[in-house]
């Protein structure tokens, strides 16, 4: 009877670490859909992922504080439950959740981490901790933090003005697949900064930006079309961008009058055509960032905070 008995405990213990396992994993699938980031290469596959500004804190911080009760040594939980304390505008305990995540080697609560040092979210404003966290965050991979950097050192914000450096982690954080850097570069190619004035390579980055959703290069490469910088003039190829550029959602009076010129350039009798001058569109222009946020470029260089 004896072994009869042991085996049957062995059996119940079984099942009950099999639905232990289970509960875990539903649990933190609920917090996966309510709170991954959209930029977590760790986040489970078929799970898009959540942009900051639309995490939903009614229901990601119930649904990350039970994950993280059940898996409490899990550093992608911890982190998402700090993104949807940072939605609830909870900083501190936001704060506490990114603590966790970057001492066990998260990348991306380094950055975010950084982040409310920087703007005093929930601690001590810190703009040397949140250097050092950033620096953290784009050693480990980190696009979105190589970017900042760069942003920072090109307008000298909390580090001594050096384009140069800019240029590096601009560099970097394209290499990485980011639109924000690619457009950045294109900048820097463009005004000579850290780099030669080079208009060719400056349209390749522009195009490059563009493909993956950029709409301030989109603009750009109406203007550079249309008065053959970098390459030929190419009217078509102009209009094209502009109107890519209105349809992703620019809002520039300076390119709908561009593009307005471009139409009515091409509805022109041949010997009637004047040539169109349009405008650079204005840098301050919202751009549909990286993970689909709406930002702005302050200084000519467009950057994304938190993820």
């Amino acid at each position: 009877m004896r072994p009869i008995f042991l085996a049957s405990a062995l059996c119940l213990l079984c099942v009950c670490s099999v639905s232990a396992q289970d509960n875990i994993a539903a649990l933190a699938a609920i917090c996966d859909q309510a709170a991954a980031s959209p930029l977590d290469q760790t986040r489970p596959a078929g799970i898009p992922g959540v942009e900051i500004d639309k995490v939903d804190p009614k229901i990601a911080v119930p649904a990350c504080e039970a994950a993280a009760k059940a898996a409490p040594n899990d550093p992608r939980i911890a982190y998402q439950l700090g993104r949807a304390y940072f939605a609830a505008k909870t900083y501190e305990s936001a704060r506490a959740q990114y603590v966790k995540a970057d001492q066990a080697g998260h990348g991306l609560a380094s950055n975010n981490l950084a982040v409310l040092y920087a703007e005093g979210q929930g601690v001590a404003q810190d703009q040397e901790k949140a250097r050092e966290l950033l620096e953290k965050a784009a050693f480990a991979g980190v696009a979105l933090a190589m970017n900042t950097l760069g942003t920072r050192y090109y307008e000298g914000k909390l580090v001594p003005q050096d384009y140069k450096e800019a240029f590096y982690w601009f560099e970097k954080g394209a290499a990485a697949g980011m639109s924000l850097s690619m457009g950045n570069i294109a900048l820097l190619y463009e005004k000579g900064q850290g780099t030669r004035q080079d208009y060719v390579q400056a349209r390749y980055w522009f195009e490059k930006a563009a493909a993956k959703g950029h709409v301030v290069a989109m603009a750009k490469l109406g203007f550079y079309y249309t008065n053959g910088f970098g390459g030929p003039k190419d009217y078509g190829e102009a209009r094209r961008w502009y109107e890519k550029a209105i349809a992703a959602g620019n809002t520039d009076p300076i390119v709908r009058s561009n593009l307005q010129a471009l139409v009515q350039r091409a509805s022109r009798p041949r010997d009637y055509v004047r040539r169109a001058v349009p405008s650079v569109a204005r840098s301050s222009d919202p751009i549909r960032c990286y993970g689909g946020r709406m930002v702005a470029c302050p200084g000519g260089a467009c950057w994304q905070p938190s993820c």
